[in-house]
């Protein structure tokens, strides 16, 4: 944290990038891996808010059991 008066510190974020991809190297598919499933994850979390509206709007005041047990 800088108090009021201090000199800003200048960092070299190419070189810091430099460092972190040179040390993640070896790393990589297990890096990739972990990128995929946060992707697949993300994307099954933002579909429940999707299912649930379908079945509050379509599937409950219809009373279509198929389409309740489909979005089940």
């Amino acid at each position: 944290m800088r108090h009021p008066g201090e000199k800003e510190d200048n960092i070299n974020y190419k070189a810091t990038f430099k460092l972190v991809f040179s040390l993640m190297k070896p790393h990589k598919l297990k890096f990739i891996s972990a990128f995929i499933y946060l992707i697949i994850s993300t994307s099954i979390n933002l579909a429940n808010p999707i299912i649930i509206k379908y079945i509050l709007d379509t599937a409950i005041p219809t009373g279509n059991k198929y389409a309740l047990t489909l979005a089940i």
